[in-house]
């Protein structure tokens, strides 16, 4: 088969515009204090369920139908984010991230982990770290010094509505990263 065939995919849920702009500005800001830091594009900003990485063509359309089967058994969720936060720690940051909690219960958490029994059934291999919601903001390129990220919040907590989660694509580039929406699949109201 050829790589041609095979596309890098993972599991999302993607932010409304409004959102994205506003952590787009706080990106801008952090641009001008960290440039050893590759700051994520605003159409780039989304919340990773699963990370199902490069698979066959024919592989897309058990997944598909596997996550069509949750279609409706979710209620949109709402989530709320203020805190920047790093991966592993704020003292030596490798990733920089948003964290988010869920504010109409912990759903997301549920929906994480049968979307993973769903793909451990299809001998996906899954990440066995501890899952935290969270939007990625940039990673650092190098060691970063005396990163403020413990005092680098959003100017108020900010709150958007999901109201899907999806498949998508993510075709990698010399500038970034490229997605593209390959399926969605509705919350219910």
């Amino acid at each position: 088969m050829s790589a041609s065939s095979k596309k890098r995919l993972f599991i999302a849920l993607n932010l409304p515009q409004a959102s994205k702009d506003i952590i787009a500005e706080k990106i801008k800001k952090l641009n001008s204090l960290y440039q050893n830091i590759k700051w994520v594009k605003q159409p780039g900003l989304h919340i990773t369920l699963h990370f199902l990485g490069e698979i066959e063509a024919e592989r897309v359309k058990n997944v598909n139908l596997s996550l069509q089967s949750f279609i409706g058994k979710f209620c949109i969720i709402m989530l709320e984010a203020k805190k920047i936060n790093a991966f592993p720690n704020l003292a030596a940051p490798r990733v920089i991230f948003l964290k988010c909690d869920q504010a109409n219960g912990n759903s997301i958490f549920t929906l994480h982990k049968l979307i993973g029994q769903a793909l451990a059934k299809q001998n996906f291999p899954l990440d066995k770290r501890a899952w935290q919601p969270h939007i990625t903001l940039g990673r650092a390129k190098s060691k970063v010094d005396n990163f403020a990220g413990d005092s680098l919040e959003l100017p108020a907590v900010l709150e958007f509505t999901v109201e899907s989660f999806d498949l998508m694509e993510s075709e990698l580039t010399p500038l970034g990263a490229n997605y593209k929406t390959i399926a969605s699949y509705e919350l219910s109201k």
